[in-house]
């Protein structure tokens, strides 16, 4: 059997987890390049090509580094890194709706801001520059990959547990963002800062809620990776076939059906994906036997006539 193959008891990862954690490490490197290239305002392509190479180097020789140095990253931990950078990302994002909201609020006066979406907020009244939001987003994302990996590491954890984190914590966020966002479209009490920091605020709080839930169903459930994407493929699914059919029978699509029925038919297909894969393998924690550590156990088996007994183990 390989190195990288390692037997069905053994709690270190796959070469499968490995070859997604590197993935993620140049995903992480190439937004790092956009981030400073957004920073720099230069508008050279230079800006940005030359420290995405640079960063995506520095990430993918991080993950060989901490693979190499030791004992392998344990099982799980390659799935929580990349699951805390997902959702640091979203973390984020909603962070720089917020962010945009109070910085218009500061800086510009209410004729100076249009109350026509949340969106707006980016465009209008918002002094909060490109380069800031870029930076907020990075460092999310850079501090939930640390997290991930630190708490994969420190609690253990399975590929599935991560996942199912990594998916809870993304649903979390979206569905109460594409709520608040369609529930306050077209509203006269609200002007578009207000709407973005009530989205932003949403869709932060409602990741950390999906996040600490699933977290704890995980540790019981124990889903595994081929379980947890089926139930995505059914939130995604039940989200584009309500918004879809919204869209192809509206004359004028407005914001606020379509991201409520959107919202809607997500969270309706991830219930249906749930309950169609409740029969499915769960992906459990696995224990390294060390080579030294005694064990026992009791034998029996019929014979003709009576029985035998005895006992078997490693001493």
């Amino acid at each position: 059997m390989s190195a990288d193959a390692p037997s069905p008891r053994e709690d270190r990862r796959t070469s499968d987890e490995l070859a997604m954690l590197y993935g993620n490490a140049v995903a992480w490197g190439v937004g790092s390049g956009v981030a400073v290239g957004i920073a720099s305002e230069s508008g050279k392509p230079a800006a940005f090509v030359l420290p995405a190479i640079g960063m995506s180097a520095l990430g993918a020789g991080a993950v060989a580094l901490l693979d190499s140095t030791g004992e392998p990253l344990r099982r799980g931990v390659p799935s929580a890194i990349a699951a805390g950078l997902s959702t640091g990302l979203s973390a984020g994002v909603y962070a720089s709706f917020i962010a945009h909201g109070v910085s218009a609020h500061r800086g510009a006066s209410a004729e100076d801001i249009s109350d026509t979406g949340v969106f707006d907020v980016f465009d209008e009244g918002s002094r909060l520059s490109a380069g800031a939001t870029a930076g907020i987003v990075w460092g999310a994302s850079t501090a939930g990959a640390l997290t991930g990996g630190l708490l994969g590491h420190t609690l253990g954890t399975t590929p599935g547990r991560a996942s199912f984190i990594q998916s809870g914590a993304e649903w979390g966020g979206i569905i109460p963002f594409a709520i608040m966002a369609g529930s306050l479209s077209g509203s006269s009490s609200f002007d578009a800062p207000e709407r973005a920091i009530l989205a932003g605020t949403a869709g932060f709080v409602g990741m950390t809620a999906g996040a600490v839930t699933t977290g704890l169903l995980g540790r019981r459930l124990s889903p595994s990776t081929a379980r947890v994407r089926y139930i995505d493929l059914g939130g995604i699914g039940g989200g584009l076939l309500a918004g879809g059919i919204y869209a192809s029978a509206a004359r004028d699509i407005q914001t606020r059906p379509f991201f409520l029925l959107s919202a809607l038919g997500a969270g309706v297909g991830l219930g249906i994906g749930a309950v169609a894969t409740r029969n499915m393998a769960p992906d459990l924690p696995r224990r390294d036997r060390k080579a030294n550590e005694a064990w026992v156990r009791p034998t029996f088996a019929p014979v003709e006539g009576g029985a035998t007994a005895g006992v078997a183990g490693v001493f």
